[in-house]
């Protein structure tokens, strides 16, 4: 008969957990880090946004264009 808890499977196990525990820490430190910059992100979040509209707008430069008669 066939041993269920075999050395490879123990090690298939382990390295399914260690993955669990990394994506759950991974998710806490997202948290973490949001709290931790709280309104210094959304500021400067802010400011990237609003230099890039301004970027745009520079770049594409309004052409008239007059009707057709």
């Amino acid at each position: 008969m066939r041993r269920i808890l075999s050395e490879r499977n123990f090690v298939a196990i382990l390295f399914v957990m260690v993955c669990i525990t990394f994506a759950f820490a991974h998710e806490d430190s997202k948290k973490m880090e949001q709290i931790y910059l709280g309104s210094t992100s959304s500021a400067a979040a802010s400011f990237v946004h609003k230099s890039v509209e301004e970027s745009i707008v520079a770049a594409d430069p309004v052409v008239p264009v007059s009707p057709v008669n």
